[in-house]
């Protein structure tokens, strides 16, 4: 169970941002929908512990990771959450295996146990990786950095994964394939997701439940799980919907116009 009830305000300059974000989902992969500057990746740093919000709390599955109330602010360190990135903040100057054990490091610990060190291991050889365990991020694909800081994320064994619009930096040739790809990988890990999008198709093709931002608010609750067909989503977002366009098109716009 996902439970996030947040209000936090941040400022750049003039600009000035305030963000009331409540949801609540048991549901195994939830997107946060929505145009670009809405709160969704404001939503995502808070549930990693990057931002402290002004009230409320956040709770995954019965464990408090914030309350403002009770004074409750993990660390993030101690939040047990994978963060992939959305431009995947790989370490340049790090290998392909470092940037994966990354996370498993620090500055008292520069070596990792043999049972972490096979954990990378395995990483590396699931996500095709081995061959390339000693390049340098700048010497790889889009797709490969992708799979790179994925597996990064997964290394700490975390109880969510999150995902900050995992597509935006790929080339629209490989994205099916990947989503793919990340879908089969959470299912294997057994590891629940939530995911900012503003690209429909990554919600139709991944989530089982969205929550659409606007200004600052989860305006509406999506549900796309198994059992409720793309035409009863299409009824509870209440829109009209063309006759002459292939339902995949029809909800893709209906999103697009709902988070607008």
């Amino acid at each position: 169970m996902i439970d996030i009830d947040i209000e936090l305000t941040v400022e750049d300059g003039k600009r000035r941002f305030a963000l009331a974000a409540r949801l609540r989902s048991d549901a195994p992969f939830v997107a946060l929908y929505g145009p670009s500057g809405s709160g969704k990746s404001l939503t995502l740093q808070a549930v990693a512990g990057l931002l402290r919000p002004r009230a409320g709390h956040i709770r995954l599955d019965g464990r408090t990771l914030f309350d403002a109330a009770r004074g409750i602010d993990l660390p993030a360190a101690q939040r047990g959450v994978g963060y992939l990135f959305q431009h995947y903040a790989l370490f340049p100057h790090l290998t392909v295996r470092q940037n994966v054990a990354f996370g498993l490091t620090h500055w008292a610990r520069r070596r990792l146990p043999a049972d972490e060190a096979v954990r990378v291991d395995a990483l590396l050889e699931r996500f095709g990786l081995a061959a390339l365990a000693d390049a340098k991020p700048r010497t790889l694909s889009g797709g490969q950095q992708q799979r790179v800081a994925l597996a990064r994320a997964l290394a700490a064994n975390p109880r969510i994964l999150l995902l900050d619009e995992p597509f935006a930096a790929l080339n629209p040739m490989l994205r099916d394939e990947l989503r793919d790809e990340l879908a089969q990988v959470r299912a294997a890990w057994n590891i629940p997701a939530l995911m900012v999008s503003h690209d429909a198709e990554d919600v139709l093709a991944l989530a089982n439940a969205a929550f659409i931002y606007a200004q600052g608010q989860v305006v509406r609750e999506v549900d796309l799980a198994s059992g409720h067909s793309q035409e009863h989503a299409l009824r509870e977002l209440g829109l009209e919907r063309p006759a002459d366009t292939p339902m995949r098109a029809r909800l893709r716009r209906l999103l697009g116009h709902t988070a607008s």
